[in-house]
């Protein structure tokens, strides 16, 4: 999928990634980007509905139109299948509603499939609105017990609906936490959404 490539190659700016033989030949010891990350994934109606911009090419050749959390499922497997075998510190978050799929401990490839795979699709979308901004400052603390370099990783169709500022709360976040980036990984598929 030229959507799953993009985002794949955006990761690579904030881990080690090491993904084919001739990579890993080429640098044989990779070293982090960042220490620790936490991927906090909207799990709100909008995301439960199919992602709008026409057919989409996987990378089989199928066409096919998923729900958005299938294909946020589908990138953050990618990523992780690619990391190289690093000490990170990792965890994973959901919002709307904000929840912990997985505590913020040693990252174990194994365990953080799991942890992207017990995400569910087809809820109902009815009662489920968006609020990215207060995800943000839920997850704080998490982020906060985030050893050295870290990023927290957002993906989002970005239809932010409901509750406090994300610019506002990054913001926060930002002050609070030096060390820490934000990255986001868009499923927008709207003009409101990308905004």
């Amino acid at each position: 999928m030229r959507l799953l490539k993009s985002f794949v190659l955006a990761a690579a700016m904030v881990f080690a990634i090491s993904s084919t033989a001739q990579a890993q030949q080429l640098c044989p010891n990779p070293t982090a980007k960042v220490d620790s990350f936490d991927f906090m994934v909207d799990y709100s109606g909008s995301m439960m509905m199919h992602y709008n911009p026409g057919d989409i090419v996987y990378t089989n050749g199928a066409v096919a139109s998923k729900e958005k959390i299938e294909m946020a499922k589908a990138i953050m497997q990618n990523i992780n299948s690619k990391l190289a075998p690093l000490s990170y510190t990792a965890g994973l978050h959901t919002f709307s509603p904000f929840g912990q799929v997985l505590a913020q401990g040693p990252y174990n490839k194994e365990s953080f499939a799991a942890a992207v795979d017990s995400l569910e699709s087809g809820l109902d979308t009815f009662h489920r609105m968006t609020a990215v901004g207060d995800g943000i400052m839920n997850v704080t603390p998490a982020v906060q017990a985030m050893p050295g370099r870290s990023a927290l990783i957002l993906v989002s169709d970005g239809m932010n609906n409901r509750g406090s500022s994300p610019v506002e709360q990054a913001r926060a976040l930002y002050a609070a936490n030096p060390n820490t980036v934000i990255h986001i990984i868009s499923l927008a598929d709207s003009a409101e959404g990308k905004a």
